[in-house]
């Protein structure tokens, strides 16, 4: 019988530490996606990127306390703190599942919210009124190393192109120096933004998806060690004698 409620306290204890590792790299890959595509949220409609990555972020800080109640609860085997570690993973299970499902569902609508803000991008760019798109596409354009939305020559015709003929690119196209901004076949970088921002953003979104898929798995083995506890504690209750009959006591 030790042995056996042994057993689940050794699996919540290495639990504890694996919640601890696993929140720091739920805590990692989140602030990764708010680092990356803060910088042109309004380009990548921002919402079907940090929207995953703040569930993950706040389910990671969590979890940190979650470790530390089950630790308490497994050793000491308090009724009270098993049974809201056990409601504690539940919870957790819960917003794992749906950062996962919402990084799955997000990646499909990536394709069309992208080259949506893309467009308005390159339309909105160079308005002294707005500098937000402005500053996010330069910010894109020189991190990705794109230039337009499929190639260079999408920025032809645009707003920005019309108030100054002598330029066919921004600068923030250039691959090489002293550019003059004129001859895109040599200056300019040869890939649009569309393909290489949709990788980058897919491939995150896929990232938060396995990883709430693969945690979901440890945090269902520590609920299952917390309820084998929790059961193994209420079994232990003695039961109590009810003190014999005395002369002045009546017997049926």
């Amino acid at each position: 019988m030790a042995i056996c409620s042994v057993t689940p306290k050794l699996f919540l204890s290495i639990l504890t530490v694996i919640f601890w590792a696993c929140a720091a790299g739920l805590l990692f890959v989140g602030i990764s996606v708010y680092r990356e595509f803060s910088e042109y949220a309004a380009i990548t409609e921002y919402m079907y990127t940090l929207l995953p990555a703040t569930v993950i972020i706040a389910v990671a800080i969590f979890l940190f306390i979650v470790g530390l109640l089950g630790c308490i609860g497994a050793f000491k085997e308090q009724k009270v703190l098993l049974g809201v570690y056990f409601s504690v993973l539940m919870v957790v299970l819960v917003a794992a599942a749906v950062g996962g499902v919402l990084g799955y569902v997000y990646r499909q609508k990536v394709e069309t919210g992208l080259l949506k803000g893309l467009d308005k991008a390159l339309v909105e760019y160079g308005d002294a009124n707005n500098t937000v798109w402005t500053s996010e596409i330069d910010y894109m354009q020189s991190e990705l190393h794109c230039c337009g939305v499929n190639a260079s020559s999408d920025w032809i015709g645009t707003p920005w192109n019309l108030q100054d003929h002598t330029k066919f690119f921004p600068a923030s196209c250039c691959m090489v120096e002293n550019c003059t901004q004129t001859d895109a076949a040599t200056e300019a970088y040869p890939h649009g933004c569309y393909t290489f921002a949709k990788k980058q953003l897919t491939d995150h979104l896929g990232l938060v998806a396995t990883v709430c898929a693969a945690f979901a798995l440890v945090l269902l083995v520590g609920m299952i060690c917390s309820c084998i506890l929790l059961c193994r504690r209420n079994a232990a209750l003695p039961y109590s004698e009810l003190p014999p009959a005395g002369p002045g006591h009546m017997t049926v």
